[in-house]
């Protein structure tokens, strides 16, 4: 499984709608549409509402992950942006997913700026710049916790992601035993 991570608004969706084209033999979740599925909220959360899609995200991952025979993308956030501010999110997630390295799409402030205001969303470049080093924090922090790799990809770069993805897919996966 792979985890490709980064805020909302940077081109993950579309990074790795790209990357399936040339690899269609791998599943894809995408968070939000999933918690969607199941009856979660996804906009506006309190930090208890966080927690809890969480925890609904791992045991619905680990059965898509074994609906893939392994092989699954992940599109999620290692940092949700709550009504408090934005939280970590792993931290329920933990080992227990069979994460095989965890990739983070990230954008230069200025367009994510105008991407995110697309959405209704009013960043400046210095709120953008924050996010996404917590992303990156949390997403490498992760990564360290469940001694898997961690590689930052730019937006797009869909030969990055794919290069990594062959690279890696011959792997053992962490939490797999």
């Amino acid at each position: 499984m792979f985890f490709v991570t980064g805020i909302s608004g940077v081109g993950k969706t579309y990074t790795i709608q790209r990357a399936r084209q040339l690899r269609p033999d791998f599943g894809y979740v995408r968070a939000s549409a999933l918690l969607q599925e199941v009856g979660q909220p996804v906009r506006n959360l309190s930090p208890e509402e966080m927690h809890e899609n969480q925890i609904v995200l791992r045991d619905e991952l680990l059965r898509y992950y074994l609906l893939h025979s392994g092989k699954l993308i992940f599109d999620g956030h290692a940092m949700i942006e709550t009504v408090d501010g934005p939280l970590a999110t792993w931290r329920e997630l933990g080992s227990e997913l069979p994460i095989t390295a965890i990739l983070m799409i990230e954008a230069l402030p200025s367009e994510l700026v105008v991407r995110r205001r697309g959405k209704g969303k009013n960043d400046t470049e210095e709120g953008i710049v924050s996010l996404q080093d917590f992303e990156k924090r949390e997403s490498r922090a992760w990564a360290e916790f469940t001694r898997v790799p961690f590689t930052i990809i730019e937006s797009g770069d869909v030969p990055s992601l794919l290069s990594i993805m062959d690279e890696f897919s011959g792997a053992a996966p962490s939490g797999a035993r």
